[in-house]
């Protein structure tokens, strides 16, 4: 049955299946290419595994985009400032889409087990995702006090 049809008979939702720990308003903006020139569009929030991009697109689910994160906070101490990710469109909400990570290791694309993708490898990625949550909560620790 469809969400509409559980919500008019009076079941519930689905319950919230995401798990990961999220960093809400990074310090990010996503790029991706559409046809036109790249703009800058704000990444809601983001995690291990995923992130919810602010955009007019409504891409169908499981449409793979090749994206590109670009620290917006890049001064002195950030070791990465930017980093290309494949990811998959899960869901689609009123003001984006809702993406999901497609990370290879890089033990499988030498052995030819992963197929031929662009973006980083996982542990690129999460290096990248650690010192982005580092820096968050850096900052809200000095905010804090």
């Amino acid at each position: 049955m469809s969400l509409w049809g559980r919500l008019t008979k009076g079941e519930r939702a689905p319950v919230e299946q995401r798990s990961a720990s999220r960093i809400f308003a990074p310090p990010l903006a996503a790029y991706y290419w559409d046809g036109g020139a790249p703009t800058p569009h704000e990444i809601r929030d983001i995690s291990a595994s995923g992130m919810y991009v602010q955009t007019p697109e409504r891409w169908y689910r499981g449409t793979v985009v090749l994206m590109r994160l670009q620290r917006t906070d890049c001064g002195e101490g950030a070791a990465a400032e930017s980093i290309a990710v494949m990811a998959r469109a899960v869901r689609c909400g009123p003001d984006g889409v809702g993406l999901h990570f497609l990370l290879h290791d890089k033990n499988d694309r030498r052995s030819g087990k992963a197929p031929l993708m662009e973006g980083v490898d996982k542990a690129t990625y999460l290096r990248f995702f650690k010192e982005l949550r580092n820096t968050v909560n850096e900052r809200a620790a000095r905010n804090a006090n």
